[in-house]
């Protein structure tokens, strides 16, 4: 994770080469310059849903765990 502090606000990044690795589609390439840079915008729509579908587990295995302990 990169952070820069400037006038009194924290700014947050990610490296590119390492989300690359899992989310390639969020990832290009400056044919001039090589320089990698991240599509926020995709990134934070993919991020949801991942958190979306975090959720629906986490609910299956509370219930779950719960079944368990009333049994």
């Amino acid at each position: 994770e990169n952070t820069t502090k400037a006038a009194n606000a924290w700014h947050a990044g990610v490296i590119a080469q390492e989300v690359e690795k899992v989310l390639p589609e969020v990832v290009s390439e400056d044919a001039n310059t090589g320089i990698k840079q991240v599509a926020y915008g995709n990134l934070v729509s993919l991020l949801i849903e991942a958190v979306k579908e975090q959720q629906s587990q986490i609910e299956a295995l509370t219930a779950r765990v719960s079944q368990l302990e009333n049994n």
